[in-house]
């Protein structure tokens, strides 16, 4: 009797999507059966059996995206949730009229940056404590430099300087080797020429010289300053490896006066040679492959943690091949984990501009032209200004 009109009025379709409210309004009222529920259910049950077997894959086993998704969520289980927040874009400078500096804008972050440790400057645990005085690595940690034949050497630089005055007895330039000076890499040779002998004479006989010595190259100095010789510079037959726990036992290294004193090596004469980081503000380390750019970093890291402790000393290290810089991961001297990331290192160095900016600010207050003055002002507890936020 109804069914008739109902399919007048509404049509075929109509009359079924009424029937079909009617019988599930019927469901809910008779038997309590609610289908948002049951839907939540499902997915709820779908989403458990797909973990389940993502977690039954071996990530070694999987390839492409879906092994690079396995070990991020292996990291982030590994990670506590409370650890880590690091930088985002607009978080590099902090809210106007807000109160602190960077810390405040990592606070508001919810990025999480790789390594997951705290971008704030909190010590990490490592096998130093941080602001343990006198908290440097043991200095046995080093290489020490291995034994060697002394007079073997000197014969043989005694057989190369009786070639060099063949060679230029040979060319018609007399004169004598009247002394030399032996470093890690070079000898240099001291030749007083015979009276009458020019200079330019030697000078000219540098490619000859190599030939004669069977050296890659001959270097020239002529003269000698302050010496009445030329210098001839010919390569050790066996260079010498120069390790770096010569240099940091040395009183060079030991008494430097420096800020920021690095063992860089020895020169000529195989004195050790340090030099002070603070003086050279614009150091770029640039050279081709295998030239030793490597090397120098590591001896300029190593300088830096055997001469500060973690309190006077805070380091941000970027390393894109994630290989070069590993090592040093456990340094309490780190202001952030290692950074790896390209994003993440992008949002460090922001967060370093900003510090930067923020330090000159501050010793523009205080009247001082360096971070070193300003940090003698702090030892002699003379009253600071403090930099006010915008």
């Amino acid at each position: 009797i109804v069914a008739a009109p109902t399919v007048a009025a509404l049509g075929t379709v109509g009359a079924a999507l009424l029937v079909a409210f009617v019988g599930l309004a019927a469901s809910i009222v008779t038997i309590g059966w609610n289908p948002a529920r049951s839907a939540a259910d499902g997915a709820t049950r779908g989403a458990q059996a797909l973990r389940g077997a993502v977690e039954s894959i071996d990530p070694a086993a999987a390839s492409g995206p879906f092994r690079r998704m396995l070990r991020s969520r292996a990291r982030r289980a590994e990670t506590p949730a409370e650890e880590g927040v690091g930088l985002e874009p607009r978080a590099a400078e902090p809210e106007p009229g807000s109160e602190a500096g960077p810390e405040a804008a990592v606070e508001r972050s919810g990025r999480r940056m790789s390594g997951g440790g705290p971008v704030d400057g909190t010590p990490f645990e490592g096998p130093m404590e941080a602001g343990e005085p006198g908290s440097a690595p043991p200095v046995p940690l080093l290489q020490s430099k291995p034994d060697r034949d002394p007079a073997l050497t000197s014969r043989e630089l005694d057989r190369l300087g009786e070639v060099l005055v063949d060679t230029l007895q040979t060319f018609r330039v007399e004169g004598e080797i009247v002394g030399r000076t032996t470093g890690p890499v070079v000898t240099q040779y001291e030749f007083a020429p015979a009276p009458g002998i020019k200079v330019s004479r030697v000078e000219a006989l540098d490619a000859d010289l190599a030939l004669a010595l069977k050296a890659p190259s001959v270097r020239i100095v002529a003269p000698i300053p302050g010496k009445a010789a030329v210098g001839v510079e010919v390569p050790n037959p066996e260079p010498e490896v120069v390790y770096l726990r010569e240099i940091v036992e040395a009183p060079a290294f030991q008494r430097s006066r420096g800020q920021l004193p690095l063992a860089l090596g020895k020169d000529l004469e195989g004195t050790p040679y340090v030099s002070d980081l603070a003086k050279m503000p614009h150091l770029l380390i640039a050279g081709a492959t295998g030239s030793g750019k490597s090397v120098c970093i590591n001896t300029i890291i190593t300088s830096l943690i055997y001469r500060h402790s973690p309190e006077t000393l805070r380091l941000l290290l970027i390393d894109p091949k994630m290989v070069e810089l590993s090592m040093y991961g456990d340094l309490p001297h780190l202001r952030h984990p290692v950074v790896t990331d390209p994003e993440d290192a992008a949002l460090v160095l922001r967060w370093a501009v900003y510090e930067m900016e923020r330090r000159y600010e501050l010793l523009s207050q205080n009247s001082v032209r360096s971070i070193a003055e300003f940090n003698q002002r702090v030892a002699e507890g003379k009253p600071l200004r403090r930099v006010e936020p915008h």
